[in-house]
């Protein structure tokens, strides 16, 4: 037997308090987000602010941006900019920071800890990377002959 429009069963009360629960289930998840990330706008004049800074090559303002807009890609960029630019006083400045914003989130917003453990981990590969590259001064230069 089919349902249809004018059927027994069609006229059957519908469970409404489930599809209620899971729109305000939805909508609340929403709010929630919006509220993590903010008004659309303003992750624009983040994103755009952090484009100049990396471009001017001040890393330590485009990190925090990245960091902000809680952006792996962003970070990885930033990282990968002073990786390729061997910058070593960056890379301890950046690292300084880290360790600053860690002390923050321990206090203030725990929920950035989990961005910020990786982005530790990423920021020592690094250093383990440069250590690597750079001659060990035990190491004596060739000589002319």
């Amino acid at each position: 037997e089919t349902l249809s429009l004018t059927s027994e069963a069609s006229s059957m009360p519908i469970d409404n308090e489930f599809d209620d629960m899971l729109n305000n289930n939805d909508i609340e998840s929403l709010s929630q987000e919006l509220a993590n990330r903010g008004p659309q706008l303003c992750e624009k004049q983040i994103r755009y602010l952090y484009d100049i800074f990396l471009m001017a090559d001040c890393y330590d303002w485009a990190f925090l941006f990245s960091l902000i807009l809680k952006s792996q890609t962003m970070i990885n960029q930033v990282i990968s900019a002073v990786r390729i630019q061997d910058l070593p006083t960056q890379i301890i400045a950046l690292q300084r920071g880290l360790v600053e914003l860690e002390t923050w989130a321990d206090i203030e917003c725990p929920e950035y800890k989990p961005l910020l453990l990786s982005v530790r981990n990423q920021a020592q590969a690094l250093l383990n990377q440069r250590r690597a590259s750079v001659p060990s001064t035990s190491q004596s230069a060739p000589t002319k002959k």
